[in-house]
């Protein structure tokens, strides 16, 4: 090789190093700067953008729009959409990571030696990154990190741009974001407050407004704050294009309208929407909202002209998909008009013009079974609807826990029903002579012979049309045949029921698998009958089986008026039902004295007192000395008889004390006197137990063994019982008890007895009632655990920080966190998370006790709450936002006693004072109702208790009783029950009923451990709280405009 070529490969080597040396990011030279910058935009960044543009795209295509509720105001506040995405977003993070990484320049660069350096230059060198895009990475980092939910690393991202480049274009939008990631963690006062001061910076560009406004509605909306939110949307339907979602604002704003009950307004803007000719779907459901608003808030001007549009869209082909909505939608307003047939027809028309939309199909069988049920009083069309509804409903479906009590009342009703004819039906062919019942059954056996064998013909004929389908030309294929297709999905849907769309339904191994019986009936011959013995076997042929089926018709019929009086509220029929029990049991026993009191109160709900008196003088002639004819004459009994139970209860406990301390005569004193206090109750066998062991350490074995066979006589307590057989056995065997005291706690031993046999048997002194720990919650040792501090809102200043100090100095080396949360209408919660498990959380827990004295000095000043508490047992908590069950509990679990550590309740204000705070539904588009005061109109008692775990009747009796010059009737308000006590008289005068009535201690006492509401309430507005169900807004109206005066 030659010299020259020799030193130009050395030359060229120099270049390369010197080159890639200066490429470094710890090297700030006008080349290394210029290659970052490069490399940072057309490599990483780019592609890191690209992964976000395609990211928002799949979120936006995949998410569906339910207009059945409102609209979310982002596409990616549907979860389900986002998570599509997820491995998008991920490189999105990745890459701007890199680019940070590898490309960001913070080292100075050099200074030139001897050259003076000019003010532009030593600005120059004060910059903390020399690489331009650097910020605009971070930016991405922090969208990346948002769309994958990563919140808390959202915000500290936002945070640091906020702070390190709040001299950056990218400044504004990163405040917009970093409010928005805020607002996904429930911090929404710092939220908004964020976007309102940077909006109100003096360098807030034009074009971010609609951007920042956006935020804001959707914060708003949110916290149910709709007027705001309703401000906003019309900001932006009137600012922006359909290709920066005005469609979607247009609709939103009149979704809002509608639940604001403001229906004009409402009208208005779904027709603007139609007039800015949006997408087809847009435009259709528009139609149908607005038409809906006709059929629900009577605007009867409209409704000739309404039903022509949607006869239009019926004959336009492009609704082919959209029928079933179309059909919909009309019967809901032939039922607001009460042209029930006409609705039926429609709804009918609906189910069978399904195209696969499940939601709808769920809409239409609960509408028309809703029909049934109301209206028709057709139970079994009604249970029929019900059954197809339910499968096609999701659990957070608004009514679903209501669908599913109607529809298992409906199935109850149904058996028993069924139980009342199967029963009828056998007495009355065993009741037929010996000749006729044969001929009978076996002209039964003929017809289900000939029944079986017509079915097989017709399935062999519609296999062999099916296989012809198949040779048929493609214009005429089956598919093709609407009608052949409607009959076709009928008999699938009659075989298999309706089946959500899953892959591989037929071999679902949870919904399709047969079981060993059926694969044996397929095995066998399909045609089967059954046989003389068969059909003989079910007749009850003896007067003891003729007895045992007279008695389950009784009992059927006695349980279909329960339900049709407390599920169905149909009163006719319970009427009708218990009047039957009567006519069919001549015994006066226990089901003859409560049909005889159901009656007496249906006829005085039905008004006709002359019945109702009848009803009422033969509980209290022929079964004086029953509950419920000591009811009757004293509606205070059963709360004197829980006084009584409590009173046996304290002193038993006082007994069983002085026991476990060896007090025996203190003992036997005591059990004497809850025997004679409390004979006749079940609490009397329990004080005679213990008053017998206390006999087998201070008398003779004679009397011990007299005591026990008392209590045998008693007994009806198992464990008491089986204990007592178990002595007095011992006894009989000659053992005798051993006098030696000893520490006898809460058990009494078989090793108490001497010689001559050894007794092995643990003998348990029971308590009355043992400790019990409220059901809702669940003890999670190893699950994940938060220590939490309730407290007053006013207080929440620098709480927060001062916890985050202590976790930076006691546990540096810790991944913990600190948020709020609103906990009360007055009360936030400060959360402190995550604790591997009860223990790692206790550990804490304790030393921040003892720091709080140094760090936490103004809570000490007050009562607050501090608790330990398990993810799932969190979320419970923050639900029933009650948080006394949950310190009994607590104070248990965690630290073996009855008392929790720490007093009251804390979190984050979140909205200012000017901002109201209550949480509204937006599952449905019902309006926030606007009821109306009437000081002198006719005004009505209501309470309002849960259907389930508290006895209605009793109520219904306790308030009829307390005054019986006003009606009391009972009636269902979605998934509760609703006592009304009828024309109490004008505001002042239903005031002053409801404050007598809430000192009546019979009527509360049994309501302590339950949520109600009571109130008064006019017969407008009575009626409007019947068609919303808006009973939190009534409760608020009625504190507003009748506890204030």
């Amino acid at each position: 090789m030659s010299l020259k070529n020799k030193l130009a490969i050395t030359l060229c080597f120099i270049i390369v190093v010197g080159v890639i040396s200066s490429c470094s990011n710890q090297v700030n030279t006008w080349g290394s700067r210029q290659y970052h910058m490069a490399t940072t935009r057309w490599n990483v960044y780019f592609n890191g953008k690209e992964s976000l543009r395609k990211g928002q795209e799949i979120i936006e295509q995949s998410h569906q729009e339910n207009f059945d509720k409102l609209l979310p105001v982002y596409f990616e506040n549907d979860i389900q959409a986002r998570e599509s995405a997820s491995a998008e977003m991920e490189r999105v993070v990745s890459k701007a990571v890199k680019a940070i990484e590898l490309h960001s320049i913070t080292a100075k660069p050099k200074r030139k030696k001897g050259k003076r350096e000019s003010e532009k230059y030593r600005e120059f060198r004060r910059k903390k990154e020399y690489n331009n895009l650097i910020d605009e990475c971070y930016l991405l980092l922090g969208k990346g990190q948002f769309y994958r939910r990563e919140y808390y690393s959202t915000e500290r991202t936002f945070r640091y741009i906020l702070r390190e480049f709040n001299d950056m274009p990218i400044y504004y939008e990163s405040a917009i974001w970093y409010a928005r990631s805020l607002a996904e963690q429930d911090k929404y006062f710092r939220a908004l407050r964020t976007v309102d001061d940077v909006m109100a910076e003096e360098g807030f560009p034009e074009e971010l407004i609609p951007m920042a406004r956006i935020a804001k509605a959707d914060m708003y909306i949110r916290r149910g704050l709709y007027d705001n939110a309703i401000e906003e949307l019309t900001f932006l339907k009137n600012n922006t294009k359909k290709k920066d979602g005005q469609t979607r604002y247009y609709y939103i704003l009149a979704q809002l309208y509608q639940m604001q009950g403001e229906i004009e307004k409402a009208q208005a803007t779904y027709a603007e929407l139609v007039d800015t000719h949006p997408e087809y779907e847009y435009s259709f459901h528009a139609k149908l909202s607005k038409a809906l608003l006709y059929g629900e808030y009577d605007l009867a001007s409209g409704d000739t002209k309404v039903k022509q549009e949607l006869r239009k869209l019926i004959r336009d082909s492009r609704n082919k998909e959209y029928l079933d909505q179309v059909y919909y939608t009309l019967a809901r307003i032939h039922e607001n008009e009460r042209e029930f047939e006409k609705a039926e027809e429609n709804y009918l028309l609906s189910i069978e013009n399904s195209m696969g939309d499940q939601k709808q199909l769920a809409k239409s069988y609960l509408a028309l079974g809703d029909l049934y049920f109301n209206e028709n009083k057709n139970y079994n069309l009604a249970l029929e609807n019900y059954q197809q509804a339910t499968p096609l409903l999701s659990e957070d479906y608004p009514d679903y826990e209501e669908v599913k009590l109607r529809l298992d009342g409906l199935t109850q009703l149904a058996q028993n029903l069924n139980t009342v004819y199967e029963q009828d039906s056998l007495r009355k062919i065993a009741q037929m002579p010996t000749l006729e019942r044969e001929n009978f059954i076996k002209s039964l056996m003929l017809a289900e012979r000939d029944a079986v064998i017509d079915k097989d013909r017709k399935l062999k004929k519609v296999l062999k049309s099916s296989i012809k389908e198949i040779d048929r030309p493609i214009g005429e294929w089956y598919f093709y045949n609407p009608k052949a297709v409607a009959q076709g999905k009928k008999e699938f849907q009659k075989k298999w029921g309706v089946l959500n769309l899953t892959d591989n339904w037929r071999s679902n191994p949870e919904k399709f698998q047969l079981s060993a019986e059926e694969r044996s009936k397929l095995s066998k011959d399909t045609l089967s009958f059954r046989t003389y013995e068969d059909y003989v076997a079910d007749l009850p042929l003896t007067p003891e089986l003729m007895e045992a089926s007279e008695e389950k018709s009784i009992n059927a019929l006695y349980d279909a008026g329960v339900i049709y009086e407390d599920e169905m509220d149909d009163y006719i029929q319970a009427k009708s039902s218990f009047e039957q029990v009567l006519e069919r049991n001549p015994k006066s026993d226990e089901k003859r004295l409560r049909a005889n009191y159901h009656l007496y109160m249906l006829h005085s709900l039905l008004d006709n007192d002359i019945e109702a008196n009848r009803y009422k003088n033969i509980v209290l002639n022929e079964y004086p000395d029953s509950d419920l004819a000591k009811v009757l004459q004293d509606p205070a009994y059963y709360s004197k008889m829980e006084q009584r139970a409590k009173d046996a209860s304290l002193l038993y406990e006082k007994a069983y004390t002085a026991y476990s301390a060896n007090n025996f005569e203190e003992t036997k004193a005591l059990t004497q006197q809850g025997m004679s206090k409390y004979k006749g109750t079940t609490t009397y066998q329990r004080f005679a137990f213990l008053n017998a062991m206390t006999k087998a350490y201070t008398e003779s074995p004679e009397n011990f063994k007299k005591a026990l066979q008392e209590v045998n006589a008693v007994a009806t307590d198992r464990k008491i019982l089986a204990t007592s057989q178990e002595l007095l056995a011992r006894l009989e065997k000659g053992d005798v008890p051993n006098k030696n005291v000893r520490d006898i706690k809460r058990t009494y031993t078989a090793e108490d007895f001497e010689k001559p046999e050894t007794i092995n048997k643990t003998v348990e002194v029971p308590l009355l009632s043992e400790i019990e720990i409220p059901g809702n919650y669940t003890m999670e040792v190893d699950a994940k655990h938060l220590v939490a501090l309730i407290l007053p809102r006013d207080l929440r200043g620098d709480i927060v920080k001062a916890i985050e100090d202590f976790n930076s100095k006691k546990f540096a080396g810790e991944d913990l966190r600190v948020r709020r949360r609103n906990f009360s209408l007055n009360t936030d919660i400060i959360l402190v998370e995550s604790f591997k498990g009860k223990e790692d959380a206790l550990n804490y827990f304790g030393q921040l006790i003892i720091a709080q004295k140094e760090f936490l000095k103004r809570i000490n000043e007050v009562d607050y709450t501090n608790l330990i508490i398990s993810e799932n047992n969190l979320l419970k908590l923050t639900t029933d936002r009650d948080v006394t069950p949950y310190l009994d509990f607590y104070a248990y679990h965690y630290f073996g006693e009855g008392k929790p550590v720490g007093e009251e309740e804390v979190e984050d204000q979140e909205i200012n004072n000017e901002i109201n705070t209550s949480k509204v539904n937006i599952e449905n588009l019902q309006p926030e109702v606007g009821f109306t005061e009437h000081s002198r109109g006719a005004h009505n008692f209501v309470l309002i208790v849960p259907s389930k775990g508290v006895d209605v009747n009793y109520l219904w009796t306790a308030l009829h009783n307390f005054n019986k010059d006003f009606r009391v009737k009972k009636e269902k308000l979605g998934d509760k029950r609703m006592l009304i006590v009828q024309n109490v008289g004008t505001s002042g005068e239903a005031m002053s009923y409801l404050k007598e009535v809430v000192t009546v201690d019979y009527i509360y006492e049994n309501l302590q451990q339950v949520e109600y509401r009571n109130f008064v309430i006019t017969n407008e507005n009575l009626k409007l709280l019947r068609s919303t169900n808006a009973v939190d807004n009534y409760v608020q109206f009625f504190k507003d405009n009748y506890l204030t005066k």
